[in-house]
């Protein structure tokens, strides 16, 4: 991780084909080196998918804020968190309207919710939500071991961010965490 921080590097795909990476003298020159050699690539800010999190709850809607740990991961992953410029470590309580102000243009959108979930029903409950046109990824949370998990492996949960936010890294993670909603069709965005 000092190699990467040296470099300036926040966005990369690591492959493996041993169980951890080789043991050194604690320098992390070798992996400079190593990662120069491979070569650096600077990823356009279009690049970068806007991204937003959360479902509204009773009118409210509950954000990470950009220094946050999930603000951070968004970020790390390769995205453009929507509420990065938002100083708080913690979550942080907005309208809805001021959420789909700011973020109605993204396009990857991360739910974590307990129990199943279907967007036609959110939007027939909350009809501000149809100005969402991101592609929604939920994470069943009476299913998935997230919240049991992710702070003992962060790199499985950065891994699945970033396969989700870059499919053209052709990274082949595990959908550990995160599944898609079926794709909205042309017409309908």
């Amino acid at each position: 991780l000092s190699a990467l921080h040296a470099l300036g590097i926040t966005d990369v795909a690591v492959e493996m084909d041993g169980p951890e990476p080789p043991v050194t003298d604690g320098a992390s020159d070798v992996y400079v080196d190593a990662l120069l050699k491979a070569g650096l690539k600077e990823l356009a800010t279009e690049q970068k998918p806007l991204v937003v999190s959360e479902l509204p709850q009773n009118g409210k809607w509950y954000v990470a804020g950009g220094r946050s740990t999930m603000g951070r991961m968004y970020e790390d992953a390769g995205g453009r968190y929507a509420f990065a410029d938002v100083p708080s470590a913690g979550s942080i309580t907005l309208s809805v309207e001021h959420v789909i102000e700011k973020a109605a243009r993204a396009q990857v959108w991360i739910v974590k919710h307990h129990g199943p979930i279907d967007r036609a029903q959110l939007e027939a409950d909350n009809p501000s939500l149809r100005l969402m046109k991101a592609q929604m990824w939920f994470c069943d949370t009476s299913r998935k071991r997230y919240y049991e998990e992710t702070p003992f492996h962060p790199d499985w949960l950065l891994e699945n961010l970033t396969a989700i936010f870059h499919p053209e890294l052709g990274i082949k993670a595990k959908r550990r965490y995160f599944q898609p909603e079926p794709p909205l069709l042309e017409e309908e965005k």
